[in-house]
């Protein structure tokens, strides 16, 4: 999956300067691989579009490994040590997963709700944040007959970018 945003020559600068402080307030301990993982979700990107704006990584666990291995060379963790983290951070809210179209998870940083648009025939990921679409939810929400209330809902749109049009 192509993203709308690569990294700088591998070189991370933190979105949130303070990692510990991330799984300090998660109530999780400061562990390598936990660092490791969030070091590269937190990662500011740059964006191949200037007028983006945005971090715009998704990352599979895979591919999160990958990386962290090619860092920590053989004091990596070992890919399911990743796995485990990131569901880790699900459960405690510090990551999001989108599963494209490959069904492939990827995760990235909670930084901000957000949904994404993916093209069918390239992969590129696009993040989409509309206000009205959220209202829609509150609204549909407040309607259910069966439930006090939802946890949390994702939406991937699909698409055809410019670039495969």
């Amino acid at each position: 999956m192509q993203l709308c945003c690569i990294r700088a020559e591998g070189v991370y600068t933190l979105y949130m300067k303070n990692i510990d402080q991330i799984l300090t307030s998660s109530g999780l301990k400061k562990t390598l691989a936990r660092k490791a993982v969030l070091e590269i979700l937190t990662a500011e990107s740059l964006c191949k579009d200037k007028g983006c704006g945005h971090h715009c990584e998704l990352w599979s666990a895979d591919d999160l490994h990958k990386e962290i291995k090619a860092f920590y060379k053989k004091d990596a963790p070992d890919r399911v040590t990743v796995y485990r983290v990131l569901k880790e951070f699900l459960s405690k809210e510090i990551v999001y997963t989108c599963t494209g179209q490959d069904g492939v998870a990827r995760y990235e940083y909670a930084y901000n709700h957000h949904h994404h648009i993916v093209c069918v025939s390239c992969g590129l990921a696009e993040q989409v944040e509309s206000d009205v679409l959220e209202k829609a939810f509150q609204i549909m929400t407040k309607k259910l007959k069966h439930f006090k209330k939802a946890l949390s809902h994702s939406v991937e749109l699909q698409g055809v970018c410019t670039k495969c049009s």
